[in-house]
């Protein structure tokens, strides 16, 4: 069942972070909620650590305040935002609890031909050999979290 979206409300908050019950948290600009800007870019970031997802999330609202950031620890909650939300870049870990990163990011990419949003692999482990399949079946890059910057992110 998916998640009642927080853009359904007609408060208006102010930046930072909410969390719902369920784990999931949205990091926004003061916007109205079912109001999102036409230019405002969302980035959806899957990943079930908790440290890594939130300290990545975190250096992205600093390096990039005006941008929505949606974060996700599972994949299930990830694609069912990707369905509800307009989301212009993924940002998906391949070690996931609920199920593998590559189904995800072969589901990531089905919705994202239309219209087309990059999906980027961003994952813990070092085989690298795991990223170039990712790139194979629909990441647009592969990285390793150990070699990058939030900042090259």
């Amino acid at each position: 069942m998916a998640e009642a979206s927080p853009w359904e409300s007609q408060q208006v908050h102010h930046r930072g972070t909410r969390q719902l019950a369920s784990g999931t948290r949205w990091t926004f600009p003061a916007v109205r909620h079912n109001q999102m800007a036409s230019d405002t870019k969302a980035i959806l970031f899957i990943d079930g650590n908790h440290q890594d997802r939130w300290y990545y999330a975190h250096r992205l609202k600093l390096t990039s305040p005006d941008y929505v950031i949606f974060e996700a620890a599972t994949g299930q909650t990830g694609l069912d935002l990707c369905r509800s939300h307009s989301i212009d870049c993924v940002i998906l870990e391949i070690d996931l609890s609920d199920m593998s990163g590559f189904e995800v990011l072969a589901k990531l990419v089905a919705i994202a031909k239309k219209p087309e949003i990059p999906v980027i692999v961003f994952t813990r482990l070092s085989n690298p050999d795991l990223l170039d399949v990712a790139r194979q079946n629909g990441a647009q890059v592969g990285l390793r979290k150990l070699e990058m910057s939030v900042d090259i992110l």
